[in-house]
């Protein structure tokens, strides 16, 4: 069973492509680790990741950099060779994303009515 769950920061802007009829959005998140370096520092993880189709057109209205995201998804890897040597692309491919700030915002705004 191949499956993950991340709440992370978007680190650079969702781009957008379109392949055939489908809409297929690219973009960089960061993850902190749920543990603390020996300097006390929260070390953090960067991650690829695909978004396609309605989420895709979701993504790039909702995000902004440093914006908080929730991703269920999956993990796929494809092996590459360069001069001789064997190196493993990883790539999260995100089937469902939430947006925490978005809601927080939307809560706000029922409790000034």
């Amino acid at each position: 069973m191949n499956g993950c769950y991340m709440t992370c920061r978007v680190r650079e802007l969702p781009k957008m492509s379109e392949t055939g009829t489908n809409s297929k959005c690219t973009m960089v998140v960061e993850c902190d680790r749920p543990f603390r370096a020996m300097d006390g520092s929260i070390p953090s993880d960067i991650f690829f990741v695909e978004v396609w189709r309605g989420i895709a057109d979701e993504l790039m209205a909702a995000c902004q950099v440093g914006s908080t995201i929730v991703i269920q998804g999956r993990m796929e890897s494809t092996i590459k060779q360069i001069e001789g040597q064997t190196f493993y692309d990883t790539r999260i491919i995100a089937e469902n994303v939430d947006y925490p700030e978005r809601r927080r915002q939307i809560d706000r705004s029922k409790e000034a009515l």
